[in-house]
């Protein structure tokens, strides 16, 4: 019985050293294919990453172009708008001097225009001084001519 039991071993033995090996083979041949597709799965990951990666880099480079262009475009209004405010100051200037001097041109005109009102003023007060002397003149004339005719 012993050899019986030793023989049933060696063959169980046998037989489970046969299901395991089996089974690992089975195990290592399901393995590498999911490893692989992982692998691959990785690998076009990988690709669309690198394909976004250079979209964002083109789009990157041309929004850098745009941005150096309006940047240009920018710092060209600026000094445009620093021509025109100087040319407006300019102006400004000019303007205030023209409005200075036509005030003083306005005051001239007043005082002259003052001094022509008296003038005529007194040429008036003189020509009523003339004209009552005149009459006096006249009155005198006609009473000595009287006086001169009663004589």
């Amino acid at each position: 019985m012993p050899l019986a039991v030793g023989v049933v071993a060696f063959v169980f033995g046998l037989v489970l050293a046969k299901i395991v090996g089996l089974l690992r083979r089975r195990g290592a041949a399901v393995e590498p294919p999911t490893e692989h597709r992982q692998i691959r799965s990785l690998q076009a990951s990988l690709r669309l990453a690198q394909k976004k990666a250079d979209e964002m880099a083109a789009q990157f480079e041309s929004t850098c172009v745009d941005f150096n262009a309006l940047k240009e475009a920018h710092e060209e209004l600026e000094s445009a708008f620093a021509a025109r405010e100087a040319t407006l100051a300019e102006a400004e200037k000019a303007v205030r001097d023209e409005t200075t001097k036509v005030q003083e041109l306005r005051r001239e005109l007043a005082e002259r225009a003052e001094a022509k009102i008296r003038a005529e003023a007194q040429v008036r007060e003189i020509e009523t001084e003339l004209s009552v002397m005149e009459a006096g003149s006249r009155a005198m004339r006609d009473e000595v001519g009287r006086l001169d005719a009663e004589r």
